[in-house]
């Protein structure tokens, strides 16, 4: 979530702010915002091309935050998602930490690709204690890349436990179907044995591809041998065969979670255990932008850097930064609870109810609100991979005056922030555990006190829900 502020028409006075449009629009302003930065020391000869094109975003983002708030095209700058799933494949990534996207964008202005592209990578192998990394667009890229493996090329085996969808439309098997070698599948939906994937050995060079989590197995289930353990195994058996062992690891973490009810795999671990390739997403447990991550031995991650950079599916360099900055927020597990992730998914019971009694006092007292109750319920956490990991969650269910949709609708021609939530008969229920407590207060915004929503509310909101 980029908390990028959408609400400057309540600082500025229409006539100020048309007044800074006027003057922003000036040439001869840019052309000395040039000459000022070549004075300070941007000596690069690309400044001016540069500066002009900040300038241009500059222009473009204050006109719509100021002068034009409620225009369609306006994008919208974040949103609250009340939904209960902090995992959702219908929601875009998970919140960002306050400020990161600014410091990142800050970052990518006077730093090269390359430069901002070796740095995330070392933080990346410092966490994880990974020899290399690399970093594309998302993890179904990074899977695909597998297929240019030299050192699989004899087929990638995927025991058919492992073909779960993380999505509508991904999975293992639909990522690497598109290539020209060959999937072997084996084993049943609940039990892989290590004789079945021996007998589908053809050649000399496989790739084993597992995936975790897996909410299809009950994660007390004896008859499924984890990755971990199978891999092992594999190895006892000293096959002639050369073999990679690769994961994808969407509940992959930098640390080691205590005490938590969640899936969750130590992504440290897995490599120092023998692992060859994991591969991660960026948000889901790492908290960063949506990516896809491939850490792993040099050789491997160089081959696959060299395929991602013919095919053009390395990460743009926004998100590069996106990731290294988060990932300079989460050296210690302490950091990593303090990441809108970690808050979300370790915040108590108590603490949620807390947060739900404060808001409910703002909301009722709010004049478009009939009622405001508090409800308790374990929900799971998101859907497909994470449809089975259930923490108890609390609720605000409200009641309008003038009906949901009424409500919605009124608010939404007003405001820049949507809100995501179930629409429950007469009510909006808004589960707190999928919103980052930092946000509390853009949700309280969303229901003014009585005096002031008879002023008008629309002179005092800088969000919009949708259902």
């Amino acid at each position: 979530m980029f908390r990028i502020p959408s609400g400057l028409q309540q600082l500025l006075p229409p006539l100020a702010a048309n007044k800074l449009v006027e003057l922003m629009n000036q040439p001869t302003l840019a052309s000395a915002v040039r000459e000022a930065a070549q004075k300070l020391g941007w000596q690069d000869t690309n400044a001016p091309v540069q500066i002009q094109e900040l300038w241009h975003q500059a222009k473009h983002w204050f006109e719509s935050a100021v002068v034009n708030p409620d225009a369609t095209d306006v994008p919208r700058s974040a949103f609250l998602n009340g939904t209960g799933e902090i995992f959702s494949s219908r929601v875009a990534g998970i919140p960002l930490p306050t400020g990161i996207a600014e410091v990142a964008s800050r970052t990518v202005g006077y730093s090269s690709v390359d430069a901002i592209e070796k740095a995330t990578i070392k933080k990346l192998c410092e966490l994880s204690s990974a020899e290399d990394a690399l970093v594309v667009h998302n993890v179904e890229q990074a899977i695909r890349l597998l297929a240019k493996l030299g050192e699989a090329k004899d087929g990638w085996i995927i025991p058919r436990s492992d073909f779960v969808s993380w999505s509508a439309q991904s999975h293992l098997g639909s990522c690497l179907s598109e290539s020209a070698i060959p999937i072997l599948t084996v084993g049943s939906i609940n039990h892989c044995s290590i004789a079945e994937i021996r007998a589908a050995m053809q050649g000399t060079r496989h790739g084993v591809l597992r995936q975790s989590p897996n909410p299809l197995i009950d994660k007390a289930s004896s008859t499924r041998s984890s990755a971990g353990d199978l891999y092992a195994e594999l190895r006892k058996e000293q096959l002639q065969a050369s073999v990679v062992y690769a994961e994808v690891l969407f509940d992959g973490v930098l640390h080691e979670l205590k005490d938590v009810s969640f899936h969750h795999t130590n992504i440290p671990q897995r490599l120092s255990s023998g692992t060859d390739l994991v591969i991660v997403p960026g948000d889901r447990l790492l908290g960063g932008p949506s990516c896809g991550i491939v850490l792993g031995s040099k050789s491997m991650i160089a081959s696959l850097t060299e395929q991602a950079e013919r095919l053009g599916v390395k990460a743009h360099p926004l998100v590069s930064a996106l990731l290294g900055k988060v990932l300079d927020l989460q050296r210690d597990f302490v950091q990593w609870r303090q990441l809108p992730v970690g808050a979300m998914l370790l915040n108590s019971l108590a603490n949620l109810r807390d947060r739900a009694k404060r808001l409910q006092f703002q909301i009722q007292d709010c004049a478009e609100v009939a009622s405001c109750d508090i409800i308790e319920g374990n929900a799971p956490i998101g859907d497909y991979l994470w449809s089975s990991d259930m923490l108890p969650g609390i609720a605000l269910a409200i009641r309008f005056k003038s009906g949901v949709k009424e409500w919605l609708d009124a608010v939404q021609s007003q405001k820049g922030l949507t809100v995501i939530a179930h629409q429950n008969d007469d009510r909006l229920v808004i589960q707190l555990r999928s919103i980052d407590p930092a946000d509390d207060r853009l949700l309280a915004d969303l229901f003014p006190p009585r005096e002031e929503a008879a002023v008008g509310g629309a002179e005092h909101g800088d969000s919009s829900p949708a259902s």
